[in-house]
């Protein structure tokens, strides 16, 4: 008779990195968030006939390079504090920085 024995480990990551990637992204953002505000500016042209046009597809263009770049540089801190499995540690700090964004928007759109 055969058996196998499987063991479930789930201490496998390192929340200390997740964290300090998930302050780095939410960082990013900010600033991210900050530039395209002063991107926003520029393409607003206030003595044209039109003064919106364009902006619509400069927000959406720099939503998403925003996003991407806070992103990558909360995964790229996590990876470096952890020095291992940076798939997974990158997927928890995208997760729990959506939780926490989505937290706040919440509770932004509620106090309004």
């Amino acid at each position: 008779m055969v058996t196998e024995q499987t063991v479930c480990v789930f201490g496998w990551s390192s929340w200390s990195g997740v964290l300090a990637g998930v302050v780095t992204a939410i960082a990013l953002s900010i600033i991210m968030a900050i530039l395209g505000v002063a991107l926003g500016f520029t393409v607003v042209s206030p003595k044209s006939d039109d003064p919106m046009s364009g902006l619509g597809v400069a927000f959406g263009v720099w939503s998403f390079i925003s996003v991407v770049v806070s992103m990558a540089g909360g995964g790229f801190v996590s990876g470096l504090f952890t020095g291992y499995r940076g798939m997974e540690h990158g997927f928890l700090v995208w997760a729990l920085a959506l939780i926490v964004a989505t937290f706040f928007s919440s509770v932004a759109v509620g106090a309004a």
